[in-house]
């Protein structure tokens, strides 16, 4: 999980030159429709919580869907609002959907793959 932390810190934040991206974007899916380049951007911020969602769901602590849920709104709203103070990133909230998007994928992976194992052991 640290490692996976560390990459994300280093992609959100310090690949960034300060100042060179400051505002905040509160409309709703508005980076999609830009440019085939910005919707790389939409799918890369599902892709970068995958990984998330997935260490969540592997560790033995169990807590509900909401927490989860919580903890990826948490952990998105973070990195946007680090990004707006430190202007190394526009603060969107399509960001944060899209983020929390690919953290509950994650989770619902291997969910469904613990679930497929437990029967295949079952039958055996």
């Amino acid at each position: 999980m640290l490692a996976y932390v560390l990459i994300v810190i280093m992609i959100t934040i310090f690949s960034r030159e300060p100042g060179s991206r400051k505002g905040i974007d509160l409309q709703l899916f508005a980076t999609w429709g830009a440019s085939t380049q910005a919707k790389a951007y939409v799918i890369e911020n599902i892709f970068m919580f995958i990984p998330f969602g997935m260490l969540r769901a592997i560790r033995k602590k169990k807590n509900s869907k909401t927490k989860e849920i919580f903890i990826y709104i948490t952990a998105s709203c973070l990195i946007e609002g680090i990004q707006l103070i430190t202007g190394r990133g526009y603060c969107q909230l399509d960001d944060v959907i899209m983020n929390i998007l690919g953290g509950i994928l994650g989770y619902i992976f291997i969910k469904f793959l613990n679930t497929i194992w437990r029967k295949m052991c079952e039958r055996n």
